[in-house]
């Protein structure tokens, strides 16, 4: 199983680390956190997407020099108008967002329903 550190929703409606009483990370064997982190990080839009550079956005601890980015595109679509086409894209963007998990052997398949 794995470990993650869990990550709980505040008030504010974003996410933070949890702490145990003792002062510790908190941690669970779950893929919760990994989970947020694949949908909601941002993956770098390509030239064809976005073509100002600077409006590319991108989450900074995807900057090395691996090819592997954590996270998805889902926020291209924060101007969407919610059609089904657009649903399905959008489905497709997060199912490319956790793929690494079956890549590392963390889970056999990967289904993202759609409303």
């Amino acid at each position: 199983m794995t470990t993650d550190v869990v990550l709980s929703k505040t008030d504010k409606t974003y996410y933070d680390i949890s702490w145990t009483d003792s002062g510790d990370i908190e941690t669970d064997e779950t893929l919760d956190t990994a989970i947020l982190m694949s949908i909601f990080c941002e993956v770098r839009a390509d030239d064809y997407e976005i073509p100002v550079a600077q409006r590319r956005r991108g989450w900074i601890g995807n900057e090395t020099v691996s090819p592997f980015e954590q996270g998805s595109k889902q926020w291209l679509f924060k101007q969407e108008r919610i059609v089904g086409s657009v649903l399905a894209e959008l489905g497709r963007i997060i199912d490319l967002g956790l793929q690494w998990l079956i890549t590392d052997g963390i889970a056999r398949s990967v289904f993202v329903e759609q409303p």
